[in-house]
């Protein structure tokens, strides 16, 4: 049962032993006992981790009496009654630290201690105290904002403002302890990451100041949330993983949108489908939109570095070196050479990065390429600290132009990208450019066929679901796909003469692009759209090809295939 918890509703797990565990334990000192013990104590931390505080609670007093791993029990509990207690308005909030002193009278502070349920968030017993009260702060803002800190619990009703400000109030209480415990190991990791290159230490979790951020911004303090997220993604990029550069990114850019608003009516720079499928969009807002994007040559490659500017070539450039920057920074160490402060460059990178990471064109254009900045400089992606000192001189010329760049912008990454490097980029483009924007690509194709912004968003709106779902075995909408037939019957509502030869050119287009196992079969959702955006002059034919194999790629279907291929094709057919 236990192994199975990561894919299932923990509070359903706990509601089938709830009973049956005390009744075990009444069974002596037996093997059906201590089998008990092990089960009630493994699960109490699976649910604390999981923030199922009253529940691991309830598991944790039945396992503190008999001395089952007691240290780390009694600081689970601790951890449980600090959140109960808040929740519950208790008189001393204070009470749940009798059992963070027992377990302390057991191990010392240093001793080792779980940090979360990951094997990795390991660190020492007061790195755990200081984490506890950060997960707490934010598991009582949640409450307090009319959620709960376990997503498997349902919520019956918010708070009332009065309850709300009490534990906003408890959870700024606890924050601030939890970061007055951790400072002096955030000190330390910064420090050690600016001497060292990079710190793998507690610290790096930065579970303290994002607690804090919470609760500031349910304050309505939105310019010192804003500070302690900065801080937070400071200490993630003092870790040197390339994985987490961004953590924490997105509620500084939604709060920076909030101080700074941007002005009614405007149009988002690049291709946004959110915000153009929004109900609230107008149809000259579409329009607008649409002519903008349209206008945008985002398939090319430019001709030259220069030419770049405007679009998210640097970008993608200038991501890549934070992320690697932990590597690359211990190469140009063992190289001799000295490229400063690793933290303060990608303090300055990231607010250029900010301006970029949420557009769709900067984002899908970091698949496409890869590692951009070993494909510029080598060709291919490789280990760099593999390839002659030699040979990656240069790409570490080109870093310490950056980080010396002032100010550090598109144009300072551009530059020193010279003709090779630059083709090599290009080659890579040119055999990926097929995944860039599938969506994007059906959305020029429509626009080309003459459609407008609200042609567009009825178009967008019936492929996205496609684009999103499997549907594999499905000939026709039906079952978990019966649903889309109603964003199907509202292309009935276009001129099909000019939709549909649109919609098959995309689909012929698509079939060219190799997938992870080759080119591939063309799968019956693609067509459903064609049964409403039906041309008389173009879907037949098509179609025709289509029951021949001439979409396959030359590959055969199975069997499954084979019959969701003809219930297509006899569905079309009962059409007419």
């Amino acid at each position: 049962m236990l192994p199975q918890l990561s894919l299932s509703n923990h509070l359903t797990c706990y509601a089938l032993v709830d009973k049956a565990l005390p009744a075990l334990l009444q069974d002596g000192d037996g093997a059906i006992h201590e089998v008990a013990l092990g089960v009630a104590q493994n699960l109490g931390m699976k649910l604390l981790y999981h923030r199922a505080y009253a529940e691991a609670k309830r598991l944790l007093d039945l396992v503190v009496p008999y001395h089952v791993a007691l240290p780390e029990s009694l600081r689970a509990r601790w951890e449980c009654r600090l959140y109960l207690d808040a929740c519950t308005g208790a008189a001393d909030l204070d009470a749940a630290e009798e059992d963070w002193h027992r377990a302390a009278a057991l191990d010392a502070p240093t001793d080792p201690s779980m940090v979360g349920r990951c094997m990795f968030w390991a660190g020492d017993v007061t790195d755990r105290r200081g984490v506890a009260l950060a997960r707490v702060a934010k598991g009582l803002v949640a409450r307090a904002e009319g959620g709960d800190p376990c997503k498997d619990r349902k919520v019956v009703r918010p708070p009332a403002a009065d309850e709300k400000a009490r534990l906003v109030a408890r959870a700024a209480a606890l924050s601030g302890d939890a970061l007055t415990t951790a400072t002096p190991r955030i000190e330390q990791d910064l420090e050690r990451a600016r001497a060292e290159g990079t710190a793998s230490g507690r610290g790096f979790q930065a579970e303290e100041y994002a607690a804090r951020a919470q609760v500031r911004e349910a304050s309505g303090d939105l310019a010192g949330a804003l500070a302690d997220y900065e801080a937070a993604r400071e200490l993630s990029i003092a870790a040197g993983l390339s994985w987490q550069i961004d953590h924490h990114g997105e509620p500084i850019r939604r709060l920076r949108a909030q101080l700074a608003p941007a002005a009614p009516g405007s149009i988002p720079p690049g291709f946004d489908p959110p915000w153009f499928l929004d109900a609230a969009r107008t149809a000259d807002e579409r329009e607008r939109a649409a002519a903008a994007w349209f206008a945008q040559p985002w398939r090319e490659f430019p001709a030259t570095p220069q030419a770049a500017a405007g679009r998210p070539f640097a970008y993608v450039l200038l991501r890549d070196a934070v992320a690697h920057s932990a590597a690359l920074w211990q190469v140009a160490e063992t190289d001799g050479i000295d490229l400063g402060d690793r933290l303060a460059f990608a303090a300055r990178a990231l607010v250029v990065l900010d301006r970029w990471t949420e557009r769709r064109d900067a984002s899908r254009l970091e698949s496409v390429l890869r590692d951009s900045h070993e494909l510029a400089f080598f060709g291919t992606g490789c280990a760099v600290d593999k390839k002659p000192a030699q040979e990656r001189r240069p790409l570490l010329d080109w870093l310490g132009q950056l980080v010396r760049a002032d100010p550090l912008d598109e144009a300072a990454v551009l530059q020193g990208l010279d003709s090779v490097r630059w083709t090599s980029l290009a080659a890579e483009f040119a055999a990926k450019v097929g995944d860039y924007d599938p969506l994007r690509d059906l959305f020029d194709a429509v626009r080309r066929a003459g459609g407008d912004g609200e042609a567009l968003a009825l178009v967008l709106h019936a492929y996205l679901p496609l684009m999103r779902n499997d549907w594999s075995n499905f000939g026709k909408p039906r079952g978990a796909a019966a649903k889309w037939e109603s964003l199907g019957r509202a292309l009935a509502s276009l001129d099909g003469r000019k939709l549909a030869p649109a919609l098959i050119a995309w689909t012929r287009a698509q079939q060219a692009v190799p997938g992870y196992y080759g080119l591939p079969r063309l799968g019956s959702k693609w067509l459903w759209p064609l049964y409403y955006a039906w041309s008389e002059a173009h879907v037949p034919a098509f179609l025709a090809e289509v029951s021949k194999g001439c979409l396959d790629n030359g590959k055969s279907l199975s069997k499954t295939q084979k019959a969701a291929r003809r219930e297509c094709l006899d569905w079309f057919a009962a059409r007419t």
